[in-house]
C-alpha cells in the first residue's frame, strides 16, 4: 500500500509539471519524464518483487498494450512524441493490482479510451463556447451536393467495419468480449474517429473485403436469426452521431493569428499553404497535412513572416488549434486509478 502511495504520488507530481510545460511552452520535456521513468521503474522493481508478484503479468500485458497504442497513434500523427513517452512513463506508476481486477486482463483499454473521451469531451465543450461566441467557422473543406454519395458510402463503411470488428471480437475473444462490452464499444467510437477520414475507405479493394466479411460472418455465424435491430440501429446511430459531431466539432479546429505571430511548432492549414504557392520567397512549406507531420520549423516560421510582409503576403494566417494531450493523459490515469479503487 505504502509503495502504491508512492507510485500515485510521484505520477500526480510528474503530470502537474509536464502540464504546466504543455500549456505554457507547448513542450513535454525528456529530461523529467527521464527521471520520472527511472523513478518509476524503481518502484516497480520494489514493488513486484513483493506481494504484488502475482500482479506482474496483468501490469506487463496491460504496459505492453498501452504502450503499442501509445506508438501507433504517434505512427499515425495523432500526436506528438513527447506524448507517446508521457504516456509510456505515466503507465508504470499505475499499480498492476488496478490492471487486474474482477478477471479483466485487459483494462488498459479502459485506461485509452477514458484518455480520448475526456479528450473528447473537452474538444466538444470548447467547440460549443466558441459557437456561442460566435466565433468564426473556418472550414478547408466546403459541403456541396456532389459529395453526398461520397459521404453515404463513408457511413456504410464504417458501419461496414464496426459491425465486422463486433462479430470477430465475440469470435476471437469470446466471453472476455461479452463480459467487456462497454470497452469495446467505447474502442469502436475511437476507431470511427480515427478512421472517418482514411482514404482507405474508399478503395475498391478495402470494400470487396468489408462486404465480403460482413457476408460470410452472416452466413456462418448466425443468420438472420442472429440479427438484432435494435443493436443495428444503435451501432449505425453512434457512427452517425460521431461524425455529425466530428463535423461539427472541425469548423472550430483552426484559429486565425497574426502572421508575425507564426511560431516553430505550428500547423498550418490547407489554405494557407495556398497561398504561398505564387510567391517568390525561399524557404515557405509547400505542402501540409494538417497533423504533427507538418510542424513547421524556424526557418520556415521566418519565411512566414517575410512572406506577410510581402506584397503578395496576408496580416492573417490560419492555424491547426494544438491540443494538449498532456493534460488527458494525465486526467485520464487519474481517472482511471479513481474507478478501479472505488468500483
Amino acid at each position: 500500500m505504502i509503495c502504491e502511495i508512492l507510485m500515485i504520488a510521484v505520477m500526480f507530481l510528474c503530470g502537474v509539471y509536464v502540464v504546466y510545460t504543455d500549456l505554457k511552452r507547448g513542450i513535454v520535456e525528456n529530461k523529467a519524464l527521464f527521471i520520472t521513468a527511472l523513478i518509476g521503474i524503481l518502484l516497480d522493481i520494489i514493488y513486484y518483487c513483493g506481494d504484488a508478484r502475482y500482479y506482474l503479468n496483468s501490469f506487463l500485458l496491460n504496459y505492453l498494450l498501452v504502450s503499442s497504442i501509445a506508438v501507433l497513434l504517434y505512427s499515425k500523427h495523432y500526436w506528438a512524441a513527447g506524448d507517446t513517452k508521457l504516456l509510456m512513463c505515466i503507465s508504470l506508476f499505475i499499480p498492476g493490482r488496478l490492471y487486474d481486477q474482477e478477471g479483466v486482463r485487459i483494462s488498459g483499454l479502459i485506461f485509452i479510451m477514458i484518455i480520448f473521451l475526456i479528450a473528447y469531451i473537452y474538444i466538444i465543450i470548447d467547440s460549443l463556447i466558441q459557437w456561442k461566441n460566435k466565433e468564426s467557422v473556418i472550414r478547408n473543406r466546403k459541403f456541396n451536393k456532389s459529395k453526398v454519395p461520397d459521404i453515404i458510402k463513408n457511413y456504410i463503411m464504417i458501419y461496414l467495419i464496426i459491425r465486422n470488428l463486433s462479430v470477430l471480437y465475440e469470435i476471437i475473444l469470446g466471453d472476455l468480449y461479452k463480459s467487456n462490452i462497454a470497452i469495446f464499444s467505447l474502442l469502436n467510437i475511437v476507431l470511427v474517429s480515427l478512421i472517418s477520414e482514411s482514404q482507405y475507405l474508399k478503395n475498391k479493394i478495402t470494400i470487396l473485403i468489408m462486404v465480403g466479411i460482413y457476408i460470410l460472418s452472416f452466413i456462418f455465424y448466425g443468420g438472420f436469426n442472429r440479427i438484432n435491430v435494435a443493436s443495428i440501429l444503435k451501432s449505425y446511430g453512434i457512427v452517425v452521431l460521431i461524425l455529425l459531431l466530428r463535423y461539427f466539432v472541425e469548423g472550430y479546429n483552426y484559429k486565425s493569428i497574426p502572421t508575425k505571430s507564426v511560431e516553430k511548432g505550428m500547423v498550418l492549414s490547407y489554405t494557407t499553404v495556398l497561398f504561398f504557392q505564387n510567391s517568390t520567397i525561399k524557404g515557405l512549406p509547400v505542402l501540409t497535412t494538417e497533423d504533427m507531420r507538418s510542424r513547421i520549423t524556424v526557418d520556415e516560421a521566418q519565411a512566414i513572416k517575410r512572406w506577410g510582409e510581402s506584397n503578395k503576403g496576408r496580416s492573417e494566417i490560419v492555424i491547426v488549434r494544438k491540443i494538449p494531450f498532456a493534460i488527458f493523459i494525465v486526467l485520464g490515469a487519474l481517472f482511471f486509478i479513481m474507478l478501479r479503487v472505488l468500483l
